[in-house]
């Protein structure tokens, strides 16, 4: 549960002990889901959809600025 957390960045450290709040285990247990499936069996293709931990590692690699020279 903690490398999920930490790869997700839904939890809190403190020293060695790590915490996770109500939204973290929520925002953990959606990344977790499965796809969903049509009844061919074949996974269906579901756009628009971003959970909020995506959009915010999305929106945090667009906002970090690329040194140049490095």
């Amino acid at each position: 549960m903690i490398k999920l957390g930490r790869d997700l960045g839904s939890c809190s450290r403190i020293g060695r002990e790590y915490f996770f709040s109500e939204r973290d285990l929520l925002d953990i247990w959606q990344a977790q889901r499965a796809m969903p499936t049509s009844a061919q069996g074949q996974a269906v293709n579901v756009k628009g959809f971003l959970s909020d931990v995506r959009l915010q590692r999305s929106l945090l690699s667009l906002s970090q600025k690329k040194r140049r020279g490095q």
